[in-house]
This record gives structure tokens, sequence and C-alpha cells, in this order.
């Protein structure tokens, strides 16, 4: 007796779809093109989280030695060698944090103790350790760093350093696209097995679910932020033609542009070879105190380019990859290499060479390094993941991924045209946290 199929939501290919469908849909589908988007492989690692709110934002700590810098008055240099009292410096920010007892060192190697120093008339004194100290580290506007302290016995405590925190604000965008199945076009089925069972599902209906999709993971890869209208910002918002908010969220690259890992104010770029840039990335990325562990997503000119770097080292151990998600060990078509101390998980990401977007979107040669890890956040958050999709949930209403169908032919009628309207919504947007730690690089 033959088994009636059933029809199939497209959306049921999405949870981990790398190992749940993507060779019955490769089989039928001409889908190579937009496969393993950025959006899939955050899906597939599980970091999607839900937001109650449409933006949304976490406070990830300050640096303990930041705004640790001296500086010197422009007109304010000191003179000669052997304590230097009263030297003014830059007013507001010239002392940064620092404090009586501290101890400082100038670009001469030379260190000094900071003997007194006041914000309200701008001046500190500085005495070298050694009796001596070098003339030109108090010259006109420049800079001693403090990095540690001496205290006087039987003093007090110096005075406390408030810490502040670095704000990480991002907003979610709505995403709709729809497909529109006649009468006659109803009867052009696909069928395909699923689970052992027999399905059928319609082949424009998948097909406008990836260029969804497509469009969720260009907005996440290369959109910018809009002042959010949907938490009632007006002043230069968006609106749609009926008047209707709109709100855009900031893609990875707008994110790591303007808070990643900079040279300069702008981001690294390639140097020459490989092996340079690393070497100059890796000091950046020390510098910055980097956790060891990275993601680097990148298209193909850099691919190439770093898989022949890599194959010509013994030691780099370039290997295959695998990720264990919810109990199932799935192959994301990742390289996995150790280089100068970090271990790297490569994959390239067809969204970085898309024949249709073309350079203009995609941009040229464009390196992604985002740690694997968490960061701790403040407020309670504890460790969350430094780069997650939000979506919006509440009052019962899941926005992620969402399917409606509507029409006379829909399962459950809407009207008597005789039509089946299939219909996809998500609400979500991009969280970079601990961007201090990522770094986007250039021209590979």
């Amino acid at each position: 007796m033959s088994v009636s199929a059933k029809y199939l939501s497209s959306l049921s290919f999405l949870s981990h779809s790398f190992v749940q469908g993507r060779e019955i849909l490769s089989s039928v589908l001409d889908i190579q093109n937009e496969e393993e988007s950025f959006l899939d492989v955050m899906q597939a690692l599980g970091k999607m989280k839900p937001t109650s709110q449409p933006v949304y934002h976490a406070f990830v700590n300050e640096a303990l030695y930041s705004n640790n810098v001296i500086t010197i008055h422009s007109s304010g240099a000191g003179s000669g060698t052997g304590t230097q009292s009263g030297i003014s410096i830059a007013p507001s920010t010239g002392a940064g944090n620092a404090r009586p007892g501290d101890l400082a060192m100038g670009a001469s190697g030379n260190i000094y103790q900071v003997k007194a120093i006041s914000q309200a008339a701008n001046t500190v004194t500085l005495v070298p350790v050694d009796g001596a100290g070098v003339a030109s580290d108090y010259d006109a506007n420049s800079t001693l760093v403090v990095f540690s302290n001496a205290q006087g016995e039987g003093s007090g405590s110096p005075d406390a350093i408030k810490y502040g925190m670095t704000k990480q604000e991002n907003g979610v965008q709505i995403f709709k696209n729809s497909y529109r199945i006649s009468d006659v076009a109803k009867a052009t089925k696909v069928t395909v097995e699923y689970k052992g069972k027999p399905y059928f599902m319609y082949k424009g209906a998948y097909e406008a679910l990836q260029r969804f999709r497509g469009d969720i993971s260009n907005a996440l890869m290369f959109g910018k932020k809009s002042p959010f209208g949907f938490a009632g910002i007006t002043s230069g918002a968006l609106s749609d033609a009926a008047g209707n908010a709109v709100q855009t969220t900031n893609g990875l690259r707008e994110e790591l542009k303007a808070g990643g890992i900079l040279n300069s104010s702008s981001p690294y770029a390639f140097d020459t070879n490989v092996q340079t840039t690393m070497e100059t990335l890796t000091a950046a990325l020390n510098s910055a105190r980097a956790p060891k562990d990275y993601w680097m997503w990148l298209g193909t000119s850099a691919n190439i380019k770093m898989d022949n770097f890599l194959n010509n080292l013994t030691s780099a151990g370039l290997t295959g990859a695998r990720f264990s998600v919810d109990g199932k060990d799935i192959d994301l078509g990742v390289d996995s290499f150790k280089l100068y101390g970090r271990k790297f998980n490569k994959k390239s990401l067809s969204i970085l060479d898309h024949a249709q977007l073309g350079s203009t979107v995609t941009g040229s040669g464009e390196v992604y390094l985002v740690p694997s890890g968490q960061v701790k956040v403040a407020g309670g958050g504890g460790s969350q993941d430094y780069l997650q999709v939000r979506y919006l949930e509440g009052d019962g209403n899941n926005f992620s991924f969402r399917e409606t169908l509507t029409g006379g032919l829909a399962p459950t009628p809407t009207s008597a045209d005789a039509v089946l309207d299939v219909n996809y919504e998500a609400i979500c947007g991009l969280e970079v946290l601990g961007k201090e730690h990522c770094a986007i690089v250039t021209g590979f």
C-alpha cells in the first residue's frame, strides 16, 4: 500500500542543515551558491539567542590598565635630569588614572615615581628612581605609561580607581520574503524522503526561503545600523512608504571597523605577504591581551593565500575540524591550524565571493577574526559568546524564522483566491561583544 506524501515546510531543513538535508536539497535544487552562509554557520554552532527588546545592549568590563598614560603639556616640558617638580600636563586627560605612588615608564625605558599629581592644577611631579632620569622623557607632548606602584612604609592605601564599562549596542531588523503558488503551479512538487518518510515541497518556496536567509546573512555581515526607530527614536530614523518605522542592524564589518583592533583608526591591511601580515596581527592581538582561540572567516582570495602559506609550514598543523552541537558531530568545512601561539578555525564563506553581489558589497580580500570562546559581561550576564545572532521573542511569539501559509489553497484557507502564499519573516540582528579582541583585515 502506497503512503501519501505530506507537505514539508522548508523550515524543516534549517535545524543543523549541514547534516539534515543538505544532500537531499543538493540533489533536487540548485542551492550550491547559497550553502554555508554566515547565518548557516551561526545557527549550526548554536549561536542564536532570544531578546525581548528591539534594541539590546551589554556592558563589557573596561581593561585594568586603560587610561594609564601621563601626557606632558605642549608647553610644560621639564628640564635637565633629576626630580621634575610641577610639570604641566595636558588639561583634563593628561593624568589619566595616575595616582601618587604609581610608577611610570618614559619613552627611554627609564622608571619614574609619581611623587605628586594635581588634576585641578594639571601638574605632576616625577622622581627618577635611579636619581638621574632622561630629559627627553618629559619633553613637550611626551607620554609616560603607568605600569605599577611603590608605596611608603606605614602609608595608607592609594585612591581607588573607578573602572568604567564599555557599552555594546545593536538592534534587530525585520526581514520578510514571500512566494505565491497558483492552483496550476501547486501541482508542481518536489518529492523528497526526509527521516525515512515521503514528503513533498515546493521548489519556489525553498528558493524564496534561501533568498530570505541570504538577505539576513548579508545584513549580518555588511549591514550598517540606522537610528533605532523601533525604540522610539525619530531623529534621522527610517520609515517605509506607509510611514512605518524601519531600523537596520549593524553588520560584522561595521562593528569591527568601528570597535575592533585597529591600526591608526583603520583596519589592518595585507602587508607584503601572509607571514608578515600574521606577525603584525599577532603582535596587535597580544597587545590587546586577546584570547588564544579564534574563528577566521575569509573569501577565496584570502583562503588561497593562507593555504599556500600554511602548506609550506611543518608546524602549523592544518587539519580538518569538526564541532559537536546538541550532541551531533558536524562538519562545517573548517580547517584548524596553530600559529604564533594561537589556534585558528579557518572557514571560507561563500558570501565573501558571491558573484551577483560583486566587490562593492563583499569587499576585496577581507578576513574576519573573532574569538571562538566567551567574554564576561557585567550586570549579571555571566559569560556570553563573542558573536551571536539575537532574535526577537516575547508574548508567545518567536521571530527567529517564521513561515505562514495564506490563501485559498492553504491548509487552513484564508480567502477564496486559488493561490497559496508562503510568507517568511524574521526579526533579528547581530551582537558582537568584546570587540576590542576582534579584527578585520583587508586587501588579502
